[in-house]
């Protein structure tokens, strides 16, 4: 049998490795992201990402982990994207910063995700899926 490495009040709705062995996961029950690392196959005590990120509701963490998108539990509930800056995650930029309204998007929605090769972001709402270019990720970096 195989025994949790990871437990929570109840249970996890996310987890992500990125390519540094840096190891996020989310508290449903807190609604809370945390990180930790892997070293040699054990994971290392679990630290609340920052209060800039949490309470937080779902999140994809770039491969490289150099930024996160995610959707704010106490905020407008549309995404928001924050970049690593000398190892500290940067204030929060909503995606309205890039999208417009007049541009005809609400970008609201669940289940943030970026290809593998970074070309494109994906997400759902109201039980469809979108996908359009990523290049938004890069234009809102120069805001920092």
């Amino acid at each position: 049998m195989i025994s949790p490495n990871v437990t929570a009040k109840e249970g996890f709705g996310l987890a992500q490795i990125t390519k540094d062995s840096t190891f996020y996961f989310h508290d449903r029950f807190d609604r809370v992201a945390y990180s930790a690392k892997v070293i040699n196959g054990k994971i290392t005590a679990p630290k609340p990402l920052p209060y800039i990120l949490n309470p937080i509701v779902e999140f994809f963490v770039s491969p490289d982990n150099d930024y996160i998108i995610f959707m704010p539990l106490n905020w407008s509930n549309q995404f928001h994207i924050s970049f690593k800056v000398k190892h500290k995650w940067s204030m929060p930029i909503p995606f309205s910063a890039y999208f417009k309204k007049e541009k005809g998007w609400d970008m609201r929605g669940y289940g943030p995700y970026v290809s593998p090769d970074s070309n494109y972001f994906f997400f759902g709402k109201k039980g469809d899926i979108y996908w359009m270019k990523a290049d938004f990720i890069e234009a809102l970096r120069k805001k920092i």
